[in-house]
């Protein structure tokens, strides 16, 4: 009767263990898949945003208000 309470908890860990290696290798898998998005992510934004000049206008503007006192209401 032991031996089979032995057995039934060494087959418990043995299935954790396969469960834990199915997961890491999906968390090794999703994290290849990624750093492939962000490659392609980053190919695709190749310009940056600060070229524009529609940009730079925008931004001098935030920063002029941001930076003027106002009340509140």
């Amino acid at each position: 009767m032991k031996k089979d309470a032995y057995q039934n908890e060494i087959k418990a860990i043995k299935l954790l263990q396969d469960r834990t290696t199915e997961i890491a290798s999906s968390h090794s898998s999703i994290g290849s898949d990624l750093d492939s998005i962000k490659e392609q992510l980053a190919a695709l934004g190749a310009i940056e945003v600060s070229q524009f000049p529609e940009f730079s206008a925008k931004k001098d503007d935030y920063l002029r208000a941001m930076s003027s006192p106002f009340k509140l209401k």
